[in-house]
């Protein structure tokens, strides 16, 4: 009988009190979706992925322009008085950077959030596609000449001093 006393505090201890409310466990139920609303769905998860680009980029120009302050301000006190001909050239080149940097607006910020948005939001889209058909993901010479020729395109449109601030190399 101890033993059984046991048990049942046990139970006891384990269940909540009976104060605390209790829910009905919804049933699930099944919905077809439509190609509308999967379409708002993409939608509104590129809207997400655009916001929380540009936020990061906004913090990363922030923190590029931080950056090169600091730098300038470390020339400048390094060589106070006397300074050679590669100081000067990298003084110039990070005043340069810094005015860059300082002229590219929120909505610079968003134009290039929305690309990139975009573009992975279709390499997520092809590559689902692709393993539906079984295919294999390889990387033909085809798709580096693609890439090659996009960045080629985005330095004409942003111009260097962007793309550099960004991180991309050519």
């Amino acid at each position: 009988e101890r033993e059984r006393e046991k048990e049942k505090e046990k139970e006891r201890k384990m269940r909540p009190p009976p104060s605390w409310p209790s829910w009905k466990k919804k049933k699930k139920k099944i919905v077809e979706r439509t190609s509308d609303d999967v379409e708002k769905e993409q939608q509104k998860k590129v809207f997400h992925g655009i916001k929380c680009l540009k936020k990061q980029l906004k913090k990363a120009l922030n923190f590029e322009v931080g950056k090169l302050k600091r730098r300038i301000n470390t020339i400048e006190s390094s060589a106070s008085g006397n300074k050679n001909t590669t100081e000067k050239t990298k003084e110039i080149t990070t005043e340069k950077q810094l005015v860059a940097a300082k002229t590219i607006s929120v909505e610079d910020l968003e134009v290039v959030a929305k690309m990139l948005a975009d573009a992975c939001f279709k390499q997520i889209v092809s590559k689902k596609e692709e393993k539906g058909k079984g295919k294999f993901l390889l990387s033909s010479g085809d798709d580096e000449k693609k890439k090659k020729k996009k960045k080629e395109e985005e330095k004409d449109v942003y111009g260097e001093d962007l793309m550099s601030l960004l991180g991309v190399r050519a």
